[in-house]
């Protein structure tokens, strides 16, 4: 999963936070940021968080998956780069 999002460190800020919501259970805020604050993104998908909820062992399994499309929305929202590499 870090391999694909060191591309995307780049061109934007990713924040993670991290969350206990019950007894097995976390939750995972994915939220991207512009590099420069004056920075402007016409594409709402490209600024809007991903948040995961899961087990840690689902974590584990399903994060990289759920992280992938966010990687690719944020390349094919600027022209001429390419997404990385499934």
């Amino acid at each position: 999963m870090f391999q694909e999002l060191m591309p995307l460190l780049a061109q934007r800020i990713l924040l993670f936070t991290l969350s206990r919501v019950g007894d097995d259970e976390m939750r995972i805020n994915v939220v991207p940021k512009p590099l420069k604050p004056d920075q402007r993104d016409d594409d709402a998908a490209v600024i809007t968080p991903l948040s995961v909820t899961g087990t840690p062992k689902e974590l584990d399994e399903q994060l990289p998956r759920r992280v992938r499309p966010l990687c690719h929305l944020i390349f094919a929202s600027r022209p001429g780069r390419k997404s990385p590499t499934p």
